[in-house]
């Protein structure tokens, strides 16, 4: 998400600055695929937790709404000082 929103910034404000993109499509599809796959594989890389007494203190674990934000506040901390920089 922090490439995305950093990819974004950049276009936008590289096409008000000098008129033309620095990026054609092209780019732009390769940079979201790189950085997709390698999201991917860093998520299923997690290694597998099989110890039965975490199984039990998860089920006791409050559920989260469908009502809920997907990204809370704690999350929009990391995410856009991550794509200022």
């Amino acid at each position: 998400m922090t490439m995305n929103i950093a990819v974004v910034t950049l276009v936008f404000l590289s096409c008000l600055v000098m008129g033309l993109p620095p990026f054609n499509v092209i780019h732009l599809l390769w940079m979201n695929l790189v950085m997709d796959v390698l999201a991917a594989i860093s998520i299923c890389t997690e290694p597998f937790d099989t110890n039965p007494k975490r199984e039990k203190e998860n089920s006791k674990l409050k559920r989260i709404s469908r009502k809920d934000n997907i990204f809370n506040t704690f999350m929009w901390r990391n995410i856009l000082p991550m794509a200022v920089f």
